[in-house]
């Protein structure tokens, strides 16, 4: 719905937006203020004010986990906002960070990064710089024992390495569409003509390859669990590189 009427924006960046919303503190304003409008309209029937109803009671209790409009004063792009909540909010790291600190970690990061001299702050210097700004912050305020500071180390690298995934898997999964139909092309390729596989494409399944031996080598036995298995990444590098 969204979708159709914000057509320049893709789903993904509408879901984060979104996610962003529900998990501020201004998410039980807005659908208390979408439910009595709708009421004072007077052009909706008894089920759908009802279910707007339910919407805006459950919205009433929710609890805000996220500093929506403080952090977006200092990250002004929505995958550095979307970024930082998944960090902010993830298992762990909330019992550091109180949603009022939350601005204070995504200023100490802008500030970091014009101190090093980043030309464009981007969501991966977010995700490797996001522990030790909240140790500086939390410092501030109480300064950690030995437990909890290993504690949210733990926290702070299984939410990096999670991120990384994700952006590994989408960027790998754009790499396999492009590679089954350009399978699909060679399959209707017209009687005479030539194929040529351009030097770019050559060095991409190059890299494609690299990729699952550093995998291999790096994660080993951690790839055979109920998440996935060496046998199921094989089938990929075999998709992706014709084996």
């Amino acid at each position: 719905m969204l979708g159709r009427r914000f057509p320049n924006l893709s789903h993904r960046v509408i879901d984060h937006q979104l996610a962003n919303l529900k998990s501020s503190e201004h998410y039980a304003r807005i659908i208390k203020e979408v439910y009595d409008e709708m009421k004072r309209a007077k052009t909706y029937d008894k089920e759908t004010l009802d279910l707007a109803g339910k919407a805006a009671e459950a919205a009433g209790n929710h609890i805000p986990t996220f500093d929506y409009v403080g952090v977006a004063q200092h990250l002004k792009v929505p995958a550095h906002v979307d970024a930082f909540r998944n960090l902010a909010t993830g298992e762990g790291i909330v019992a550091y960070l109180t949603v009022n600190g939350q601005a204070t970690v995504a200023e100490k990061l802008v500030q970091l990064a014009e101190k090093q001299g980043v030309k464009e702050l981007t969501a991966k210097f977010i995700r490797d710089n996001f522990n030790a700004q909240l140790r500086k912050t939390k410092y501030v305020e109480r300064k950690l024992d030995a437990k909890e500071r290993a504690r949210l180390a733990r926290e702070s690298w299984t939410n990096k390495v999670r991120e990384q995934q994700h952006d590994a898997s989408a960027r790998a999964g754009r790499f396999l569409v492009a590679c089954l139909e350009l399978t699909q092309s060679a399959k209707d390729r017209p009687r005479g003509v030539t194929l040529h596989i351009t030097g770019e494409f050559r060095k991409a399944l190059e890299k494609a390859e690299r990729a699952i031996a550093l995998i291999h080598e790096a994660l080993g036995d951690d790839l055979a669990t109920k998440e996935g298995t060496k046998t199921e990444l094989n089938k990929v590098l075999t998709t992706l590189c014709g084996r």
